[in-house]
Order: structure tokens, then sequence, then C-alpha cells
């Protein structure tokens, strides 16, 4: 099960990637964010299948296997910061703090990474059962942690200044994180971080940054609703 599970989330987000890129796009600043959760997601996911690929195949824990590790692992916790920028975004304008604290995250992700770096990452190996342990492990799960509480925070605090349906999919998207990483304590041979964090991408693509619901049937250019989101968001942005 462990493979095949990050093989389905890989082949999820390459779906959604190209789905992505054949679609048109209103240019909102969520959307940027947005390519880059994709981008991150899409390369978290190959290094994870590589990284266990690897192992499979040399049944050995070369170093080459512990740097394509701890990058693995330095994705997630980008991806944790990213979707903390990509789901507080339009709360800039209520809340004044919150630009010095979307810059604190970057820091945050940047110092995490460099500790991942200097920590010991450890691979499982027997049978068809491998997984990441060690204290870049345990590194990573704080980073990524930390971002994800942080969001599901602000993202309640303030539920009345954000998008009804924003609101939901963030809460459902964080929370699925946190199931993630609690089953995979519970069984960390099946690699279910991937796949979880494929079908979180997926629902965001869907719910918020597909654009079909704002094109007109007959013209195939965007209607009312989305000159109004692409006002919205160059007025609280600019």
């Amino acid at each position: 099960m462990g493979i095949q599970t990050q093989l389905c989330g890989l082949y999820l987000l390459l779906i959604v990637f190209l789905l992505w890129l054949m679609q048109p796009r209103i240019k909102l600043k969520t959307q940027r964010t947005f390519a880059g959760i994709l981008i991150c997601g899409v390369l978290s996911a190959v290094l994870s299948v590589y990284t266990v690929a690897m192992v499979k195949g040399t049944r050995r824990i070369t170093p080459a296997v512990e740097s394509f590790s701890r990058l693995y692992l330095i994705s997630l916790v980008f991806l944790a910061c990213l979707s903390f920028l990509y789901l507080t975004g339009e709360l800039e304008s209520h809340i004044p703090f919150l630009k010095a604290v979307r810059r604190m995250c970057r820091l945050w992700g940047f110092l995490f990474a460099v500790a991942i770096m200097t920590q010991k990452v450890q691979v499982f190996c027997q049978g068809n059962v491998i997984y990441f342990y060690g204290n870049g492990v345990v590194v990573a799960r704080i980073g990524a942690a930390g971002m994800i509480i942080s969001c599901i925070i602000a993202i309640f605090l303030h539920k009345k200044n954000m998008d009804r349906r924003r609101w939901f999919v963030g809460v459902l998207w964080q929370f699925q994180w946190m199931i993630a990483v609690f089953l995979q304590m519970l069984a960390p041979g099946m690699l279910l971080v991937d796949f979880f964090v494929a079908m979180g991408i997926a629902v965001v693509f869907i719910k918020l940054e597909n654009p079909e619901g704002y094109l007109d049937r007959l013209t195939g250019a965007f209607n009312d609703q989305a000159l109004k989101l692409h006002l919205d968001s160059y007025y609280k942005t600019n």
C-alpha cells in the first residue's frame, strides 16, 4: 500500500496540474499562491515516490536517499506555509498586523528548511514497509503542524471576514492535513500523507480555483461574478 498510494497522489496532482494549465484564469492574487502550492505539491510527490523507489531498488540507505528525504520533508513544510498564505490572503485588509505575520510565515519555512537539512533523516525498510523517521522528521512535523494550527486559528477567529465557501474549504483542507499525519503515525508504512495532500489540493482547485463557474456558456468570456472577484482582489491588495 505504500508506494501505490504515493503514485495515486502523484497521478491526481498531475491531472489537476494539466487542468490548471489548460484553464483560463482571472489573475487573482490567490491564484499565484495556488500555483506555488500546485508546483510544490507535484515536486513533493515526485521526491517521495523517487526516494521510496530508490530504497526498494537498492535496499540501501545511501547519501542520495537521505538528501532526497530531506528535500521531501522541506517541501511538506513549504506546502503548509503556502496553505497559510493562500487562506489568509483576503484577511490582510481586516487584520492590520497580518502582513507582518505572513512575512514571518516565510521566515518560518526557511528556518525549518535549514533545521531539517542539519538533522538526521533515516528510512526504515523491511519487506514492503518503508517510511521515514528520525530528528528531521520530527522537525518537519513541528514546522508543518505550527503552520496548520496557526491557519486554523486565523480562519476560525476571522470567519466573518472570509467568503463562506473559502472558509469551509480551508477548514476541510487543514483538518485533512491533521488526519493524514495522525493516520501516518498509526500506520507509518502506508505513506498516506502524499495522497491526502493531493486530495486537499484537488478539492481547493475544484471549489476555489476552477474558473468554469465564472464563464458565460454562450460567449466563453468571464461573467460579472468573475469581475467582482477581480475587483475585490485588486482593491484588497492595492
